[in-house]
């Protein structure tokens, strides 16, 4: 959820789906009564009066409300159970708890030291006392962002676990709870590691809301598009429920005055397309949020299409939604004929060096960084102001002349800085790409979106792509050969598929520890890297690997010494880990009161430097990379390619 909806007097309420084989420990099915499809309600408030008029309003009596229970302290938490349960026990309506993990000033950990347990089973009984031990608890609801105590972003393993313990608790206390595991729709992949199993989830739920970022989304039939395909998207969002048998939510779901300037809020397409998408697919429930600047009749337009389409949403009178098999296909498609006769299956894969063995302590040439927080009190951020002195060894910039890189954001629009010629991009075309790649000695690149559709630009070939196939796991990167003559399409689940270039074997068919994020190649093969940072070295020599270490943020990718003898790993805060090869800064080493998310690094030409890239467009240079300037994203940045000589 964005910024602008923490001015509420009460707090309201998306990596694509990987095949990995992730085991939880099953618990003792609940006994709660079967959820039954496409409830229509909504979010009201406190207001009793406005659930009642919400119905009127649109033609459909309310069958499902979200509510709230207060975050600002466990006290206030206990008297708004207490009062939910006075206002809604005796409804005959499905109801929404939205529960919060943690409130004001707590953590995950503090969580999972059992600290809260009492606490969380006294509001467990105060709902079942109140009459609202049926209630569906959306636990931690929108963990994908950064705005709650309980976002998942710096340790989904910690929001997890505490996922599970708040639910064997209310289980303990009442069976007839439900659990909904809900997401943010966002331009980035969900990293599922903070989804608890499948025996603590009862429904997969999704807050989307009518808003516009970037320039491709100032139309409306654009604006969906990208809703649709987006990282953590509505076709995400139905495709990793289908895979674990769940039925889909959507507790929060509105309008919005969030737009770009000159577009318009009231925008009958958003309502009319997104009632026909909960009345086509396995929803259980759609609670529109009815409350401040987001309310219906806000927007006359859009309210009228409302109570034309929703007629078209079935009723919820007919059985119970639908289950399906928690399997996923498993083997990799072929290329398409136009790729070079090369097999990708991944069962040919030779023995890596897997993340479970690999436990060094770290080798000389391995620095990690980025892990002691800052204490210095916090002044505003700018590339030039620090809270704490600068740690990182002295730069020493290199000449920019042939020096260029190009910047992709997640809206498909691309940047080109220093000498990097601009080619084209995928910008208005509704395309969610997820990585670029240049072609070495420059004059055009690749782009590839999670599906494993290529894009070729400038004088890049189109050598094949994975378009038509059903894959087992979204694609991550694509790696070109040093030579410019071929890719590599790399899954999270570890599949690798060749286009033009040997296939050198793959993690496709092994369980994996943590999914793979990107891949690197040199003339001879790759290495893939997991979020872990632990490294699979297929034809190329293994140095090292973080699969042993307790990091701070999740590794983002690999890159490699353009001469070989090693590589750097670098993580979402920036951190950065050098194997073999010489550590020439980080951002955590800047000292910067507010530093940026990390999206990216890529080496030098020379390999004595690197380029760091921040999802809000801003590149920053170490050791010998030149200082060429920053992008203006549409969107959130989100890779970088460099201009390299063969």
């Amino acid at each position: 959820m964005h910024s602008m909806r923490r001015t509420l007097s009460i707090t309201v309420a998306v990596m694509l789906f990987s095949s990995l084989a992730f085991v939880w420990p099953r618990q003792a099915e609940a006994a709660a009564p079967p959820l039954t499809a496409h409830k229509m309600g909504a979010y009201v408030g406190w207001s009793t009066a406005t659930a009642d008029s919400f119905g009127s309003t649109v033609g459909r009596p309310i069958e499902s409300l979200t509510l709230m229970l207060d975050r600002d302290s466990w006290a206030e938490m206990s008297s708004s159970a207490r009062g939910l349960g006075s206002l809604w026990g005796d409804r005959n309506v499905l109801t929404v708890v939205s529960f919060p993990m943690s409130v004001a000033g707590e953590s995950l950990a503090q969580g999972n030291s059992g600290a809260n347990d009492q606490k969380i089973r006294e509001i467990a009984q105060i709902l079942v006392d109140g009459g609202l031990d049926g209630s569906v608890m959306r636990v931690g609801w929108e963990h994908n962002g950064s705005w709650s105590e309980w976002s998942s972003l710096s340790d989904p393993d910690a929001y997890s676990a505490y996922f599970r313990r708040i639910v064997n608790i209310f289980r303990d206390v009442s069976p007839d709870f439900r659990f909904e595991w809900n997401v943010n729709i966002r331009y980035v992949d969900v990293d599922l590691r903070s989804y608890p199993g499948d025996a603590y989830v009862d429904v997969i739920g999704m807050d989307i809301y009518n808003s516009s970022y970037g320039e491709t989304q100032r139309d409306p039939v654009d604006r969906w598009n990208t809703f649709l395909k987006r990282g953590a998207g509505l076709e995400w969002h139905r495709d990793f429920a289908a895979s674990r048998g769940k039925p889909m939510a959507y507790s929060e779901w509105a309008l919005s005055d969030n737009h770009l300037p000159g577009v318009v809020h009231d925008d009958p397409y958003f309502i009319e397309q997104m009632l026909r998408w909960i009345a086509t697919n396995n929803v259980a429930y759609a609670n529109y949020f009815h409350s401040n600047e987001f309310k219906l009749t806000n927007y006359p337009n859009a309210l009228k299409r409302y109570r034309e389409v929703l007629r078209e949403v079935p009723g919820s009178g007919g059985g119970p939604v639908v289950t399906q098999p928690t399997t996923t296909t498993t083997a990799a498609p072929r290329p398409k004929p136009t790729a070079a006769p090369t097999t990708t299956t991944t069962t040919q894969a030779p023995a890596p060096r897997p993340t479970t063995t690999v436990k060094p302590s770290p080798p000389a040439t391995t620095t990690p960084v980025g892990t002691t927080p800052t204490t210095t009190a916090p002044v505003p951020r700018g590339d030039g102001q620090t809270c704490a002195p600068p740690s990182n060894p002295p730069r020493s910039p290199g000449s920019a002349v042939g020096a260029g890189y190009w910047v992709i954001d997640t809206s498909g629009v691309v940047s080109a800085l220093g000498d990097a010629g601009w080619y084209g991009d995928l910008r208005s075309t509704g395309v969610t790409p997820v990585a670029i790649a240049g072609l070495p000695g420059g004059g055009g690149y690749w782009i590839v979106d999670g599906r494993g559709v290529v894009y070729a630009f400038g004088a890049a070939p189109h050598l094949g792509d994975l378009s038509g196939y059903s894959l087992a796991s979204p694609i991550k990167s694509i790696v070109v050969h040093p030579n410019g003559h071929g890719y590599w399409l790399i899954g999270s689940d570890g599949g690798v598929f060749a286009f033009g270039v040997p296939f050198h074997g793959s993690m496709g068919d092994q369980a994996l520890v943590a999914p793979v994020v990107s891949g690197e190649a040199a003339h001879s093969g790759y290495w893939l890297v997991g979020s872990d940072g632990g490294v699979f070295s297929f034809g190329v020599p293994f140095h090292g690997s973080t699969g042993g270490m307790q990091l701070a943020a999740p590794v983002i990718s690999l890159a490699a010494h353009p001469r070989g003898g090693g590589y750097w790993l670098y993580a979402g805060d920036g951190g950065v880990f050098a194997f073999g090869v010489p550590f020439h800064g980080s951002i955590p080493g800047m000292g910067l009161c507010d530093p940026p998310n990390a999206t990216d690094l890529e080496v030098s030409p020379t390999g004595g430097g690197y380029w760091v890239l921040a999802d809000d467009g801003r590149v920053f240079p170490f050791g010998d990379a030149p200082t060429l300037g920053h992008a203006s994203p549409s969107g959130a940045a989100i890779d970088l390619a460099v201009m390299s000589s063969r």
